[in-house]
């Protein structure tokens, strides 16, 4: 195009000039015939041709000089403008950078984690599949014999792969340490898209019991623990104390969830956490995951699915996993699904918070314009045109929102910084936000719709007034025309429903966060810290020896000074979810799969006493209980009154598992909330660790100084067993604190972006009054002439911000009842239209307006009738 627009301008300009240098010739041929004076040929040249400038300035409009030059002109005087009068430009800066700075902030999240597709190849066709209802938890809801009949009967339209997460023990290294895995069937690997850069991928003869165990390591691991070996294909390594072949290495930064695993491995029916016999029945374990080939649309490959998951409900009715459909959705959809009203709740705050900051702005920019309508009136009337006065303005608007602009950059990094991490908390899948092209893009068309917003106010003002409208009244009859009235008083009232509707957000979600943190949970997580046990199943395959350790931890670690109590338990209540049970009980009929489902845990005889749990009837575990015992178990308060309403469960018996296992309870304990974002407990059942022993456990240690023991505690467990890998260990404390990140981010965020927009509002208001007081001090000093106090000066004065208010708030609360309504998943026990809430948010909102408005109400009521009136 710029090649084109030269090259038109130069064939223009060549014409003239031969043009002229033809009549030049012709001239010249004249004068010689005619024997004219010098004087009489420049007479005649200037007849003929014009005046010499004339030509120069049409030569300069061909070449579009003048358009530069006028550009450049209006740039300089903008800038002398702007030098004269550092406040209003340095406040219209640093607005604008912060709007900006913060929607690009969100933006960058937005666009990594709701825009971008996936990292694989063609990931619009990759589909998570869960067992359960269309909105429950997706990950980890599949069992084994399921995932195989629908790899099995799904190859005609897609192909099907599963995933398990593990942590593993690396034995191959000066100490043993502890490393994320992950199990996938053999086809994960290429389902994703995913091609190894060294060696293989695993092979269907890899996946199926008793195979050799082959390791496929991430490239991160292979750079920190190999050095990068490019021979390190086909080397044995100990993981778990038991031999294992590497095969292949992965590309740099291949992550599934989000979770930066070291190793993977496949055998998917070599499961930790179920028994082969709970396997082959129908144990939930495994997040599956599907890609749907070209010809097959989202619609067909959910009927299909729901086809081969019916046919395989009839071949499987012994089996425990299918209660629930198959449900089947994006796999990007879901990945992001923690954290996307979150995300998009964020980013309807800080879009407020520009909307609000240009309004505040235009206000500004309509004053100025009101200061510079004479001016601009008799610029007019000199004949400039109405294109060269909307330029200036342009430019001037330009300037400010790219300083703006450029300003934003650093606020904005500094917003992504904490950002970040905290939507990692919620959802580990969310990517790293950085700059980037897509990014500087979107905030340069943030800058130029504001520059446009910006330019249009006082444009449009001008143009309305015309050049007789300023000449004749000057600068106040055009400050008190009734459009700049009315729009002054859009923009305050604008202001004022979007502050409103951003308060009620940031008030509902700290209400929210309030009652999640403040709510009984069950617990008594102080002084406590938890240690990860996570045992070798090669070295301790049988449940004798796992006890033989466990027990041997206790012993030592109870033998430290300084610690209360100690206990073992497989999960940790209220900040891990249990193991799910299928559970019959004494008297109730057998419904086989159908039957109801409670989480369970195993533990250790303290470990109510190390969480705090009240024991509110029965007795607890005891030495005796044993694995050589009878079996019993401990239920919670929930679970006594769902399966024996109005009775007392104690002596009572239950059979819960695939495998059947009849226990008697011998206690009731007190409910513990399910999680931080829940307020009921789950029905539960506790049972001895020595009676059923699991690979992966929890040390809780109760002490005076949490911290200060830890690595007393960590020679303990190394001495139980030296090649037990030490896992992380941190304050129970904290490990609530991590679930609360998210919505403590969230409610952080909205309330600085809350305050900021009652701050904008405010200044908004102020403006908009002290404006008004000065127009009308005429007025004002008439009415205190003709007997108006000043208590009922400040009335009128407050009349104004009242009527204002008013219009602000009918249109803010209906925007601030949708709006809520849109993340009432963000909430807990917390009702969206809370009248409380609202109200509170209106009075607080009112008191701001009124308290802009009163240093403007106070100057009005002390101005002096006499001066007004003599210098009119």
């Amino acid at each position: 195009m710029a090649w084109l627009f030269l090259n038109k301008h130069c064939r223009a300009s060549h014409e003239l000039s031969e043009e002229m240098d033809q009549h030049l010739a012709e001239l010249q041929q004249a004068l010689e015939q005619s024997g004219l004076s010098r004087e009489d040929a420049l007479y005649a040249a200037r007849k003929q041709f014009g005046n010499a400038s004339s030509l120069s300035e049409q030569s300069r409009d061909i070449w579009g000089r003048r358009i530069l030059e006028n550009l450049l002109i209006d740039f300089r005087y903008v800038l002398r403008q702007l030098m004269r009068s550092p406040a209003f430009a340095l406040s219209t800066v640093l607005t604008l950078a912060v709007a900006i700075g913060a929607n690009t902030a969100i933006f960058s999240v937005v666009e990594r984690t709701l825009l971008r597709p996936l990292p694989f190849p063609d990931s619009a066709r990759l589909l998570t599949l869960w067992e359960g209802e269309p909105g429950s938890y997706p990950w980890y809801t599949f069992s084994y014999p399921r995932f195989c009949y629908f790899q099995e009967h799904s190859r005609d339209f897609a192909d099907v792969a599963a995933y398990d997460d593990e942590t593993v023990t690396f034995t191959d290294s000066a100490e043993p340490i502890r490393i994320e895995g992950g199990r996938v069937s053999a086809n994960f690997f290429s389902v994703f898209g995913v091609k190894p850069v060294l060696g293989r991928s695993f092979l269907a003869t890899d996946d199926r019991h008793g195979a050799p165990d082959t390791v496929v390591l991430s490239n991160a691991f292979w750079r920190t623990h190999f050095q990068a070996d490019p021979k390190i294909i086909g080397r044995s390594v100990r993981i778990d104390d038991a031999e294992a072949t590497i095969i292949g290495v992965l590309p740099e930064g291949f992550q599934f969830l989000g979770e930066p695993l070291a190793i993977w491995r496949t055998r998917m029916e070599d499961t930790r956490t179920f028994s082969p016999a709970s396997v082959r029945l129908g144990a939930q374990y495994l997040t599956v995951t599907a890609r749907i080939h070209s010809a097959v649309s989202m619609a067909q490959a959910q009927a299909r699915l729901a086809a081969v998951d019916a046919q395989y409900k009839e071949a499987n009715r012994g089996n425990s996993d299918f209660k629930n459909a198959v449900q089947a959705k994006l796999l990007q959809e879901e990945m992001f699904g923690p954290v996307r009203t979150a995300i998009l709740l964020l980013w309807a705050a800080v879009f407020c918070l520009l909307a609000i900051a240009c309004a505040n702005i235009s206000s500004l920019m309509l004053a100025r314009a009101t200061a510079r309508h004479r001016e601009v009136s008799v610029r007019m009337a000199l004949g400039a045109s109405p294109w060269r006065i909307g330029q200036q303005v342009l430019v001037e608007c330009l300037t400010l929102a790219f300083c703006g602009g450029l300003f934003s950059f650093p606020i904005a990094y500094g917003i992504i910084q904490p950002l970040t991490p905290a939507l990692l908390r919620a959802a580990n899948s969310v990517p790293e936000a950085h700059f980037n092209l897509s990014i500087l893009l979107f905030t340069f068309g943030i800058t130029g719709l504001v520059t446009l917003f910006l330019a249009s106010v006082p444009l449009l003002l001008h143009l309305k007034q015309g050049v007789h409208g300023g000449l004749r009244s000057g600068e106040r009859g055009f400050a008190g025309s009734r459009w700049a009235t009315q729009w002054r008083s859009a923009i305050v009232s604008g202001q004022i429903a979007l502050s409103f509707a951003l308060i009620a957000s940031a008030a509902l979600l700290a209400q929210s966060f309030v009652r999640m943190n403040t709510l009984a949970s069950g617990i008594r997580p102080d002084h406590v810290m938890v240690f990860s046990l996570d045992l070798m199943p090669a070295s301790y395959a049988d449940w004798h020896s796992r006890m033989r350790f466990y027990d041997d931890v206790l012993r030592r670690v109870q033998s430290v000074s300084g610690v209360t109590q100690a206990a073992i338990a497989s999960k940790v209540n209220f900040v891990q979810s249990g193991l799910s049970y299928l559970v019959q009980p004494e008297g109730a009929p057998d419904l086989g799969p159908r039957n109801p489902g409670t989480t369970g845990s195993s533990i250790t005889p303290d470990y109510f006493a190390v969480m705090g749990i009240p024991l509110l009837s029965g007795r607890s575990f005891a030495e005796r209980d044993t694995a050589a015992s009878q079996r019993i178990a401990i239920v919670n308060q929930a679970f006594a009154r769902k399966f024996f309403p109005g009775q007392s469960p104690i002596g009572k018996h239950i059979t819960y598992s695939t495998d059947h296992i009849t226990c008697e309870i011998v206690g009731v304990v007190g409910n513990v909330r399910a999680s931080v974002n829940e307020a009921d407990a789950e029905t539960e059942i506790y049972l001895p660790l020595s009676q059923r022993p699991w690979l992966v456990a929890k040390l809780l240690v109760r002490t005076a100084q949490p911290v200060a023991i830890v690595p007393v505690v960590r020679k303990q467990i190394t001495a139980a067993d030296p090649s037990q890998a030490l896992s992380a260990n941190q304050p129970l404390e904290m490990m609530i604190a991590r679930r609360l990140s998210g919505p403590r981010t969230t409610m952080f965020m909205v309330i600085v972006f809350g305050v900021a927009a009652l701050l904008l509002c405010a200044t908004g208001i102020f403006g908009v009054v002290a404006y008004t007081v000065a127009q009308r001090s005429k007025e004002i000093g008439v009415r205190m002439a003709l007997g108006a106090d000043g208590r009922r000066v400040r009335l009128l004065v407050l009349g104004q911000t009242f009527r204002l208010l008013l219009t602000g708030l009918a249109c803010g609360l209906p925007l601030s009842l949708v709006t809520e309504r849109l993340y009432r998943n963000l909430l807990f026990q917390v009702n969206p239209n809370d009248s409380a809430v609202l109200f509170g948010s209106l009075l607080l909102l009112s008191a701001v307006a009124l308290a802009a408005s009163y240093l403007p109400a106070r100057r009005a009521s002390r101005i002096d009738p006499a001066t007004v009136l003599r210098s009119e």
